[in-house]
């Protein structure tokens, strides 16, 4: 009926809206906002730095634990940066969709998931076989335990997304760790072990951050964000819990003695670019780290060579269009 509609990848929805009058509003697909991401330091204080990486269709990412390289996803496959030398590699090679990359604590494995394919490891510098960990697939890597014992991922496929723990010891036993009646993700396992950071999404707009212990998650729960949050990102030097609003990036301060608890919430900064994907909350999968002195924070940023497209950001309006729509589907 209606050709060349732009249509959200992460969702299917089309960009389009239809009055009561019958005049139809589109956004053609020849210009994909997502299409083409680059990497961005941005600083406690709100301070950008472009990095000297190629710009791809990158969704999700994770930064290695020293910070020295990046473990991205793109529609199809998983690439690796090396911030160091500059040099980038491809991972995986299709051709079914690779996703989720999260680096294995020992900095010299990345892991992922794929259509028909359980959550697995290859070696970062792309020599040797995919090596399997589980044998259920769509279960995405999220994190892992600090000594590279314990996986905790996300099941999707389902009606809802549920929060998993999966041993990579012989017997490969499986946990599941929050499986309620909303969407739960991104669960983080804190630097000490001893608590989980995930994301309970009851809707597209409504998203929390939630800490629970870990692994005994059923020893309480806490929430963390109070306006909306998601993307948590533990710390490693100080009791800080951070995570993305619709405004910027949220410190929050902690304790754990006697118990644990959230003492300040506080703006770090708001976010120094306009960036759609950064404000959209269900998302394509984590897309904010923080290097190991947690001063600087890793982002995707629309590439300085789609900033001048604006141009062509044009929506089509067609005017009684339930005409047409008659014209095309007659009716008896």
């Amino acid at each position: 009926m209606l050709e060349r509609v732009r249509a959200e990848s992460n969702s299917g929805y089309g960009q389009l809206a239809v009055s009561d009058d019958g005049t139809l509003v589109y956004l053609p697909s020849g210009f994909d906002e997502r299409a083409q991401r680059e990497f961005v330091w941005v600083s406690r204080d709100g301070s950008v730095e472009r990095l000297a990486t190629e710009s791809r269709d990158h969704r999700a990412f994770d930064l290695s634990p020293d910070g020295s390289r990046i473990a991205a996803s793109t529609d199809t496959d998983i690439w690796v940066y090396d911030l160091l030398t500059g040099a980038s590699s491809r991972l995986t090679f299709g051709p079914e969709r690779s996703s989720g990359p999260t680096w294995m604590p020992d900095g010299d494995r990345v892991a992922y998931t794929a259509a028909n394919l359980p959550l697995s490891w290859k070696a970062a510098d792309g020599t040797g076989d995919v090596h399997p960990v589980g044998t259920i697939v769509n279960q995405l890597p999220t994190s892992f335990t600090s000594d590279g014992t314990r996986a905790v991922f996300q099941q999707a496929g389902t009606a809802t997304n549920d929060i998993g723990m999966l041993s990579l010891a012989e017997d490969r036993s499986m946990t599941w760790l929050v499986d309620g009646d909303f969407n739960e993700r991104d669960g983080m396992v804190s630097p000490d072990d001893r608590w989980l950071a995930y994301v309970a999404q009851a809707s597209a707009s409504d998203s929390e951050v939630f800490v629970r212990p870990f692994p005994d998650v059923e020893g309480g729960i806490w929430e963390v964000s109070t306006g909306g949050g998601r993307w948590p990102v533990w710390s490693r030097v100080a009791n800080e819990l951070f995570y993305a609003t619709d405004e910027g990036v949220m410190a929050a301060t902690y304790q754990t003695d006697p118990t644990f608890g959230i003492r300040e919430r506080r703006l770090l900064f708001r976010w120094p670019f306009e960036d759609p994907l950064q404000t959209n909350t269900t998302g394509v999968g984590r897309q904010m780290s923080v290097t190991p002195d947690g001063q600087r924070f890793l982002f995707l940023s629309v590439g300085q060579d789609q900033q001048t497209g604006s141009a062509d950001r044009q929506l089509v309006v067609i005017q009684y269009w339930f005409d047409e729509l008659e014209r095309l589907v007659p009716t008896p």
